[in-house]
Formats: structure tokens, sequence, C-alpha cells
């Protein structure tokens, strides 16, 4: 109500509580506006939650669909602590008798006698690391020359100051050597004594006994003795370990198992949103959208439907992967996940499951397109039924401010109405009491009249 009114002044009627009552009536439209765009607004916002399931759903599909996923391999170690091991697709399965007999060493050269690593060495020349020249100067203190050792580029080592004295280390294990130049400046500096390299640690290769077979190797890090195995020495001496090396299903059934997590929850997402409410419980929001029906229809079509292509496996449910049965405790339409027929599918023909689930025309395939299509932005479903809504919303706020104008106006007239028959009722009373005085006076001078004679 907008302006200051003063009601019942003249006719002691309560105007202002009549026009907000006749407000009230008349603004019922209005009413009926804002329950529509709440309405709609929850419609909206569960098509916009079912784009989200649908998207998750479909980026499930594609994971489903990554090739690094089928065939995959692992390899168990008996023993902790000696050897790690990992196995990538196409490793063959078997057992592997495996014993470290020596880890792959680096060679590391030390200046025989510490030095003061704040005074200048006192020296100046040159001489040769790797066939790389090292530069000394007067004023180098021992970490100048570190520092500048390191700088040199591709030497195929490193310099370190240890406990006051000049340490060099090879980049790389292995039995190879490096090779200082045996001069007057490094005699000097320690790296020569009585004509011998002051190795404190000589270079070799791993050495390994693996199925009764020795290998040497030049790293502790080995990938080209078994196709497609990695071997990583960590201990020598302590004895054999057996390393199994078999099919890994693991990550692949998670990946399914998230798929019909995935797909369950937006199942019956659907199923929800679109309940009638007659079995007792609350109706939905997108109750009466017959075409997520159609929705239903395809998803579950898709998912038990023959797929794939011929001479493997039919469909889903040849794998393990079902709807529920009738009078299970679970949700009708939904999907489970029965793991010993998976693997045992994947144990008789893992590649012909591989082409059931990601192949072209396979499951992930089919769903992840038909789901593609409906969360289209150029004509997919949801993206219809979202600018449909959004129109709708906007015309019924274009018709909610029409209608809040006319009953702005509505108000000032019917204020209007009422003060004019305020003032006619004022009126009115005004010259009721003029008359009431007029006849007064007549009646008083009548009786005087009468009393003179």
């Amino acid at each position: 109500m907008s302006g200051l009114y003063f009601t019942g002044l003249g006719s002691g009627i309560d105007t202002d509580a009549m026009v907000t009552h006749l407000l009230q009536v008349e603004a019922q439209p209005l009413q009926r506006i804002s329950a529509r765009k709440k309405e709609l607004e929850a419609k909206r916002s569960c098509w916009q939650e079912l784009r989200s399931r649908m998207v998750a759903l479909e980026q499930s599909l594609r994971e489903l669909q990554s090739s690094s996923l089928y065939g995959q391999k692992a390899a168990a170690v008996d023993r902790e602590g000696l050897v790690e091991v990992s196995a990538a697709a196409g490793a063959a399965d078997g057992d592997y008798r495996l014993e470290v007999i020596r880890l792959a060493r680096k060679h590391s050269v030390a200046s025989s006698q510490k030095i003061d690593c704040e005074s200048a060495l006192g020296l100046q020349g040159t001489f040769s690391i790797n066939g790389a020249g090292v530069i000394v100067l007067e004023s180098d203190s021992l970490g100048d020359l570190c520092d500048r050792i390191n700088h040199l580029e591709e030497t195929g080592f490193t310099a370190a100051v240890i406990d006051r004295r000049l340490v060099l280390t090879a980049a790389e294990t292995g039995a190879h050597a490096i090779d200082i130049e045996d001069s007057d400046l490094s005699r000097a500096l320690g790296l020569y004594e009585e004509g011998r390299l002051n190795t404190i640690e000589e270079g070799c290769d791993a050495e390994i006994s693996i199925n009764g077979l020795q290998v040497a190797r030049s790293s502790n890090v080995i990938d080209d003795l078994l196709e497609g195995i990695t071997l990583k020495l960590e201990r020598e001496g302590e004895g054999p370990v057996t390393i199994t090396v078999a099919d890994n299903y693991t990550p692949l059934l998670n990946k399914i198992e998230s798929f019909i997590k995935q797909y369950n929850s937006t199942y019956q997402f659907i199923r929800m949103q679109t309940a009638s409410g007659s079995d007792g419980g609350s109706r939905g929001a997108l109750y009466g959208e017959s075409c997520l029906n159609t929705v239903l229809s395809a998803m579950r079509r898709i998912v038990t439907g023959v797929a794939g292509p011929p001479g493997g496996f039919s469909c889903p449910g040849v794998i393990g992967i079902s709807t529920v049965q009738w009078g299970s405790e679970q949700p009708e339409g939904t999907l489970v996940l029965d793991q010993s027929v998976l693997k045992e599918a994947l144990q008789a023909d893992a590649h012909a499951v591989a082409a059931l689930l990601s192949g072209e025309q396979g499951v992930a395939d089919s769903l992840g397109g038909y789901i593609r299509e409906l969360t289209s932005a150029d004509r997919g479903l949801l993206e219809f039924r979202d600018v449909s809504i959004k129109k709708q919303l906007k015309d019924l706020d274009r018709r909610a401010e029409a209608l809040e104008g006319r009953l702005e106006k509505r108000e000032q007239t019917l204020r209007q109405q009422f003060l004019a028959l305020e003032r006619m009722i004022d009126q009115m009373n005004t010259q009721g009491r003029w008359l009431e005085q007029q006849i007064d006076l007549m009646a008083r001078s009548i009786g005087q009249g009468s009393r003179t004679r």
C-alpha cells in the first residue's frame, strides 16, 4: 500500500481494511502466477540435476572405454623390501625365482685430506674430469671449486663437499669409472694418492639370478629382462624371492562398479522425479514428462540388450551385469554385478569382454552416444526443456509485473473512490446537523410565540 491514509473519519468505516480485502481478492491471479513460478523453478532444478547426473554417467562410460583398463597385470612378491616389481599389460603370467646378488653402484672419488672450506686453496691451473676442463683459481675455496664443477654441462658426475673433502660421484650406476686426469693439480687436490685414483667406492653392475640364470645390468632398475615387467632392486644378499605375475581385474571391476552406481543413481532419480504419488509417496517435480519414460526405456534397453561384435559375448547379462530380479530388495530397473561371473568371462576371453563393454557399438559406446544426444547444447532434450522453462518463467514475470501495475492503479482508484465517499458522507452529516439546528430554532421560536399570547 502506497501513501498515507486516514480512514473512517466521516463514516466510521475502516475503508483501509476494505481496500486491502478487495485487493487480496483481485491479487489471486498473482498468487497463482507465483505458485506456477515455484513449480517451474522446481522443474528446472530437477532438469539441471538430471543433466549433472547424465554427464557423470557419461564420464563413467568414457573411463570404461580406456584401452589400458583391459588386460592389466599385477605382480606380487612373497618377501617385502628386496625388490619392487611392476607389470604392464601384455606381461606373461608366471612365477619367477629371483635373487639379488649385488646391487649396482656408482663410482665415487674423494680428496684424501680434509681442506678448510672457507680458505683459499692457493692452487691455480686446469685439469680434466671425463674430458671436461676444470679451472682452479688461486682465490677459490673448496666450495667455489665444487660449484664450478657442478656448473659444467653433461659431465656424467656431480661434486659435493662432505666432511671438508671434495667428493666426485658418477651420475649413473654401473661398472664404469670417473676419468680424472693425473696431474700436479689433481694430486694437489688429493684426488690421486701414490699414483692411484683415490676411489672410495667402485662402480659396479647389478648382478641377479632369475630362475637360475645369472644376469648383469648397469642399473638397479631393470625393464628389459622380462616382457612388460620392471624390476627395482632394493637390497642384496638376502636370499631368493618369488615373483608371481597374474591378471589384475581389480581396476576394471572398480570402474564397472562405479558405472553401475552412477547408472542406478540416475535411473532412480528419474523414477523418483516422475512418480505420480498414487502409491502414497510424494508426486515428483517432473510428473507428466512422458519423454523421461522413453529415456528410462532406452537406457534399460541399451544396458540389457544385444551389444558387441558377432562371435563374442552377446549381452551384458552374460558377463554378470544385469537388472535386479523380481522381488529383490533393490529398486526395480537398477543394475547389479555378479563379480564371479564377470571374472569367469574375463578369464575365458578378456578381449570379448572389452569388445562388449568398450568396443564399437558396445555398451559404453551406445549408452554414451545416447547420453550425449540428451545433453547436447544444440538439440538435446535437456537443453530444450531448460530453454522452454526459462521462456515460461520470463513470460510469468512479465504477466506478474503487468498485474502488479494494474493492482497498484486499482488501489489508487479504490482509495480515491472511498475518499470521495467519505467526503460525501461528511457533507451529508454536516447538512444533517444544520437541519437539526434549524428545526431546533423553529421549535424554540414557535414555543416563545405561544407564551406571549
